[in-house]
């Protein structure tokens, strides 16, 4: 996949996890949904499965927020110099993730339990992604609130 820069002055942010199928998807989603107009908004992983697992679709549409056309793609297909700011939300992309963002960038790692290794009821398994979404709201989305603040500050 060829991918060019779009012509933005908005910084680009990138969250990467091992599948992209999960928390960087829900991620990915909930930024986008507060962000749009201020940041571009991708997500990637180290392996990924190829899809968007369907309880982080339907976790994100019960708050009115669509993850459905958000693709899972390798940080391969992505150009790392492009990005302001790499977030990563497990340990193991954390450990794996080669992508460094240029001078200009930075980079944060923020972990969340990753709900796909749930086992139970549809409904057990449904409230891990919950939980999932609601940290990120929590801990992930606040961080980005503070570093846009800054990037627009500093005039980058």
């Amino acid at each position: 996949m060829f991918w060019k820069k779009p012509k933005t002055d908005k910084p680009a942010i990138l969250v990467v996890c091992t599948g992209n199928s999960c928390r960087s998807q829900i991620a990915e989603g909930l930024l986008k949904h507060k962000y749009d107009d201020h940041a571009r908004i991708y997500s990637a992983g180290s392996n990924p499965s190829g899809v968007v697992h369907p309880m982080a679709i339907d976790v994100m549409k019960e708050i009115g927020v669509n993850i459905r056309r958000q693709k899972s793609q390798h940080w391969n297909e992505l150009p790392v110099d492009d990005f302001d700011l790499i977030i990563t939300v497990c340990s193991n992309a954390d450990e794996k993730c080669p992508l460094v963002p240029t001078e200009k960038g930075e980079r944060m790692h923020i972990p969340f339990p990753d709900p796909i290794h749930v086992r139970g009821s549809t409904e057990h398994i449904r409230q891990a992604f919950r939980e999932t979404r609601e940290r990120i709201m929590e801990e992930l989305v606040p961080q980005v609130d503070e570093w846009l603040a800054e990037y627009e500050e500093s005039g980058r």
